[in-house]
C-alpha cells in the first residue's frame, strides 16, 4: 500500500479530502458559536483485500482507503434547545434538520426529519441514555461535493458520501460515546494490504471527560469518507500492481 499512497494523483486526492471534512466541521462552528471545541480523533487507513477464488471472478481484490474525524465539543445551557440549534447548524452544513421532543418527562427523544419529509425515530440506548443521530448528507448551496469528485475516486461509480454519527450526552451520565470503528485499528501494524496513512494519537474517551468537566454537555461528532474506493484493483485503468496485495484473503 506504500506506493499507492506515495503517488501525486493519491497525495492530491487525500489532501483534498481531507480539506473537505474539515469543512462540514467548519461549518457546524460557524452556526455553532456555543460550541467549545475540545479536540480532534483522527484516523486515516488504506486497505487491500482478497476474495477467495470463485465467489466474484475478475474482481478478487480491491482496496479502499477511509478518513474518519472526530470531533469532541463541550456546551452549557438548556439542552432541548441547544439540540434544536445543533439541528439548524447541521441543516446548513447538508445534514438536514433535527426535532426534538419530550415524552412523559422521559430524557430527551430525537426525530429525524429525512430531507423526503419522512419521519423516523433514530436508534436510542436507554442504558446509556445517549442521544444519538445518524442523517444523511445531501449537497447544498454552501457545501458541495470537490470538483470532479462527484463519484468516489478513481473509478468515479460510487457516489462519494460521508456518513456522521452525532451523539450527545451529560455530566452525570455513566459511560462514554462508543468509539468509531477505526479503533480496532490502533494495534494493528502495517502490512502489505493495510497502511496507516494519517493520525494523531488521541483518545476520543479522554477528550469528552475533558469536555464534561468544563461543560454540561459533551457532543462528540464523527464523519467518515471513504475517499478511495476501487473494486477491481485488477483492472484497467485503475490497476494496483498485483504485490500490493495480500497472498491470502483477509479474515
Amino acid at each position: 500500500m506504500r506506493r499507492l499512497v506515495r503517488r501525486q494523483s493519491f497525495r492530491e486526492l487525500h489532501s483534498v479530502s481531507a480539506e473537505w471534512i474539515e469543512r462540514h466541521f467548519e461549518l457546524l462552528e460557524a452556526n455553532s458559536p456555543w460550541l467549545d471545541r475540545t479536540g480532534t480523533d483522527l484516523w486515516d487507513y488504506c486497505q487491500g483485500f482478497a476474495r477467495p477464488p470463485g465467489l466474484d471472478p475478475g474482481s478478487r481484490v480491491s482496496a479502499q482507503c477511509t478518513r474518519a474525524m472526530t470531533v469532541v465539543y463541550g456546551f452549557d445551557g438548556p439542552l432541548h434547545a441547544k439540540l434544536d440549534l445543533l439541528g439548524e447548524a447541521l441543516f446548513a452544513a447538508g445534514w438536514g434538520k433535527i426535532k426534538n421532543v419530550r415524552r412523559d418527562g422521559r430524557p430527551v427523544e430525537q426525530l429525524w426529519v429525512a430531507l423526503n419529509g419522512e419521519e423516523i425515530l433514530e436508534r436510542r440506548d436507554r442504558d446509556f441514555r445517549s442521544r444519538a443521530i445518524n442523517p444523511q448528507w445531501r449537497p447544498n448551496e454552501r457545501l458541495t461535493r470537490p470538483t470532479s469528485m462527484e463519484g468516489t475516486p478513481p473509478g468515479g461509480r460510487i457516489p462519494l458520501s460521508p456518513y456522521i454519527s452525532v451523539v450527545c450526552i451529560s455530566q452525570g451520565q455513566a459511560g462514554h460515546v462508543p468509539p468509531s470503528d477505526h479503533v480496532g485499528h490502533r494495534t494493528r501494524d502495517p502490512s502489505r494490504n493495510y497502511l496507516l496513512v494519517d493520525n494523531n494519537e488521541v483518545d476520543q474517551r479522554a477528550l469528552e471527560d475533558d469536555a464534561l468537566q468544563r461543560h454540561e454537555h459533551a457532543l462528540t461528532v464523527t464523519i467518515h469518507l471513504a475517499y478511495y474506493t476501487n473494486p477491481n484493483a485488477r483492472a484497467r485503468p485503475h490497476r494496483i500492481p498485483r504485490y500490493l496485495f495480500p497472498t491470502q484473503p483477509a479474515h
